[in-house]
């Protein structure tokens, strides 16, 4: 028990960034699902590996030590990630019947790149096995604070802005028409720093399942928009909570594994405790 009330006190700010990212992350896996991109999520954590790793592999080449510069790894992941939205987006309008199929070439191509330079420098290795399973326990504080903050600004930024979102996401997948471009622009770079950070220090598992999984499954029982966001919110704080905590139990286990097997547990649980509740009413 002291082992494990002192595990809780080692990883607390590492626990609180990964309880207020999951809540971030599945907003914004909400407002993705929306407009039917949900398919970004994949593309964009893949480009950031990509763009972190190029960063990487320059300091490699000049001999410079890869901490020299604070926020390079951000800023190389963001130029990827944005580069490749963009590329993706033109796509999208290109071969609309064909989104989802291209998106999936693309994201298959930047696996074999990334593996490409693996192949070529293996001292990325680590890097590249970090970025898929991620790192939430060793995530030093300073980037447990940096992940909290992000994810806290983009929760107030969603309940500030969330009917205006999906208004346009809906007039944009209907029509094309764009109501709120300025809340449109900065939701999208808003979400791929989210994105792209997420993945560089918590995991491209970790972060896929957070904007995907939980959204989905308490979707599927169709609630008013209200009551889904609050549930989805707390839902995603208490599985990721659940899930760190299983994680110190059985320490063998990957923290992250273990998240998104919780993450899917308590989506399937709450989903089908709400069937049962309506079988019952209809008898």
């Amino acid at each position: 028990m002291q082992d494990f009330l002192l595990a809780w006190q080692i990883y607390g700010f590492n626990i609180g960034a990964a309880v207020v990212l999951s809540m971030a992350l599945g907003a914004l896996g909400v407002c993705l699902i929306s407009r039917s991109e949900g398919m970004y999520v994949f593309v964009v954590s893949q480009s950031a590996i990509f763009g972190v790793a190029g960063y990487l592999l320059f300091c490699l080449m000049i001999g410079l030590d890869a901490h020299h510069f604070l926020f390079g790894p951000t800023v190389f992941g963001f130029l990827s990630s944005l580069a490749v939205y963009f590329i993706c987006q033109l796509i999208s309008k290109s071969y609309k019947s064909k989104t989802i199929e291209w998106l999936m070439v693309v994201f298959i191509f930047l696996i074999a790149c990334n593996y490409l330079i693996i192949s070529m420098f293996p001292a990325l290795e680590k890097h590249f096995t970090a970025s898929f399973f991620g790192n939430i326990v060793t995530a030093s504080v300073q980037e447990s604070i940096w992940l909290a903050s992000l994810g806290g600004v983009f929760i107030i930024f969603i309940s500030l802005n969330f009917k205006k979102i999906l208004f346009q996401n809906f007039w944009e997948l209907g029509s094309g028409l764009s109501f709120y471009p300025k809340i449109k622009k900065i939701f999208n770079i808003f979400a791929l720093i989210l994105i792209a950070e997420a993945t560089r220090l918590f995991g491209f598992l970790f972060t896929s399942s957070c904007i995907l999984t939980l959204p989905l499954l308490i979707s599927l029982q169709g609630r008013s928009l209200r009551p889904y966001m609050f549930t989805l919110v707390l839902f995603s704080g208490v599985s990721t909570l659940v899930g760190f905590g299983l994680s110190m139990v059985y320490q063998n286990l990957s923290t992250s594994s273990v998240i998104v097997v919780s993450h899917v547990a308590l989506g399937v649980l709450y989903s089908s405790a709400l069937w049962l509740k309506k079988s019952r009413l209809r008898v």
